[in-house]
This record gives C-alpha cells, structure tokens and sequence, in this order.
C-alpha cells in the first residue's frame, strides 16, 4: 500500500509524504477532518450489496 502511494505521489508530482505526516495531535481532529471517509465507505458497500441482492432476484425471477 505503501508502495502505491509512493507511485501515485511521483505520479502527481506531488512532494513525497509519509504515513505518519498525516497524523494529527489527537483522536478528535482526525476523526473530525476524516470520520466521514469511514461513513462515505460503508453507505457505498451498503448501495453496492443492495444492487448485488436485487440483481440476483431479477435473474432468479
């Protein structure tokens, strides 16, 4: 993963970053700047296990 990350950043021509410069003084901070990140994901495998069941149905009907 890292690797990537690596890739994409000289790809971007972005500065090199590390892991932990992402990291913020407390718990709080980075829940509030990425909390909803987590949110975004599940309510995306959520709509994508739905449209799963209900083509399933539509193919078993």
């Amino acid at each position: 993963m890292l690797d990537h990350l690596r890739r994409l950043t000289a790809a971007a021509e972005l500065p090199a970053i590390r892991v932990h410069d992402l990291r913020h003084k407390n718990v709080a901070t980075t829940i509030d700047l990425y909390g909803h990140l987590t949110r975004d994901a599940a309510d995306d495998g959520v709509t994508a296990t739905c449209a799963a069941l209900d083509a399933a149905d539509a193919m078993a009907a």
